[in-house]
């Protein structure tokens, strides 16, 4: 495992991640034998050599279980370089999981334990990962603050890979913060970065946030050229963990761009659903939200047989089955690239409540309040409602608004 390790960021990565699939049931094997002798900082090693591997085979809840069964309270004697590894791990396994909470007090529990190392290297590291697991848990300015730190610490030691993950994390807070051009800017950065280094699966996950941007922008196009390219990626190394998410996204691009395309739309959310089950992970209430309105939706247009049949033969696909299923579907027209169908311009009842507030003069703050929701599920709400109803600032929101009567 240690000899592969070199490879797994480079050009190596997609022949190393689907050798050391194959290898799973010996380093599980491997890891019960070093256990029973009682070497813990060798199968804290190979726990620690397995992060790449397990997060790209699914295999989230076991990993979970073994940093803490090494790491955790009543655990074996290791050293505190090694429990901080161990604990930035088991973050990681939980924001994969679906729990960025979780992940964030993991997070913060490496970096006290890794303070008394001094390894400014991994700490920045750790930093990194912190940031992204509090974008995901809703703190957008918390998330900056660690972000931008981290970043420049990485940059500075020349860790290239780190610097261009926690760059395109911090892409995703500008982009929650509504400074679209300063993202693009980043995202372009971290995205070339990523290609230099070959880090597929990283490169993966950035360009889904370059498709998030081109949305923004009304860009149906772009959306689908960088969605159809993370897909190629996640293909090619055998992704189970990130890749239900992506066929969903993709499958909402799709609703909106090829209507024609409603059965190949249904198989792919029923095989993200299926793939998703199989790694153990949740999805967050506000995504989960979309894809049900999405299969709602699909229902609804579809003969009940059809979509039944659709569903089922999504539940079937493997992973590789699904990817291809993504890849078979025609690309956007130049007609859909001139906006949203009149089918997609509909507001959600959710939406329609925070247009109104927003008409009223209230900020995002004052709006989370009155919904009791978080400040940043608010700030989805307005760009999907600028984004429906062709809007570009709040006052023409409250314009809109105003001509509902």
């Amino acid at each position: 495992m240690g000899s592969a390790q070199a490879g797994l960021r480079g050009t190596g990565q997609e022949h190393l991640l689907r050798e050391l699939a194959a290898e799973g049931a010996n380093v599980t094997a491997a890891l019960r034998w070093l256990r029973e002798r009682g070497d813990a900082e060798a199968a804290a090693a190979l726990v620690l050599g397995c992060r790449l591997p397990w997060l790209v085979q699914g295999r989230l809840r076991e990993g979970l279980e073994w940093c803490d069964e090494l790491a955790g309270e009543g655990g074996p004697a290791l050293p505190d370089a090694v429990r901080a590894r161990l604990a930035d791990l088991s973050g990681a396994f939980a924001l994969a999981l679906g729990d960025p909470q979780e992940a964030v007090r993991r997070h913060r529990h490496a970096l006290a334990l890794g303070k008394g190392v001094g390894d400014r290297r991994q700490n920045a590291l750790v930093s990194a990962h912190l940031g992204a697991a509090l974008l995901e848990a809703g703190d957008p300015p918390g998330a900056r603050a660690v972000l931008v730190t981290a970043h420049n610490a990485l940059e500075a030691m020349g860790v290239t890979g780190g610097a261009a993950g926690a760059a395109a994390s911090l892409a995703g807070v500008l982009r929650a913060e509504g400074d679209r051009r300063r993202a693009q800017e980043l995202l372009d950065r971290a995205v070339e970065a990523l290609r230099r280094s070959r880090d597929g699966r990283g490169l993966a996950g950035a360009l889904r946030r370059e498709a998030a941007l081109a949305l923004d922008g009304d860009e149906p196009a772009r959306a689908d050229g960088a969605l159809r390219e993370a897909l190629r990626l996640y293909g090619s190394v055998g992704e189970r963990t990130e890749l239900p998410a992506l066929l969903e996204e993709f499958s909402l691009l799709l609703m909106r761009t090829a209507p024609a395309q409603r059965p190949r739309t249904v198989r792919l959310l029923a095989a993200a659903d299926t793939l998703r089950a199989a790694t153990g992970a949740a999805v967050q209430d506000e995504w989960r939200s979309a894809a049900e309105r999405a299969r709602t939706d699909l229902g609804a247009r579809l003969d009940w047989t059809d979509f039944a049949l659709a569903w089922a033969e999504g539940v079937r696909m493997t992973a590789s089955e699904a990817v291809a299923e993504a890849l078979s579907a025609p690309a956007p027209s130049r007609r859909a690239s001139a906006g949203p169908a009149p089918e997609d311009q509909s507001l959600t009842p959710r939406q329609v409540q925070v247009a109104l507030l927003v008409s009223e003069g209230m900020t995002n703050r004052q709006i989370a309040a009155r919904l009791d929701i978080s400040e940043w599920t608010v700030v989805n709400h307005v760009r999907q409602v600028m984004r429906r109803l062709g809007c570009s600032s709040r006052v023409q929101v409250a314009g809109a608004v105003g001509r509902w009567a």
